[in-house]
């Protein structure tokens, strides 16, 4: 399933979503750490608009 994922977005896309996850996990590292729900919610939300943006319709 691995090979499916990282064959279907290209390098620059994971990066922008691996880049993005980590200032949310960085953010959330500093101001909150409390709502663990709040950090799921984000990390599932960044998840989605980068399928939303290959119209993937797990998006």
């Amino acid at each position: 399933m691995l090979k499916k994922v990282t064959g279907y977005f290209s390098k620059g896309e994971l990066l922008l979503w691996a880049a993005s996850a980590l200032l949310i996990v960085i953010a959330f590292a500093a101001f909150d750490r409390e709502n663990c729900l709040t950090l799921r919610a984000s990390l599932i939300g960044v998840t989605s608009l980068i399928f939303n943006a290959k119209g993937h319709p797990a998006g």
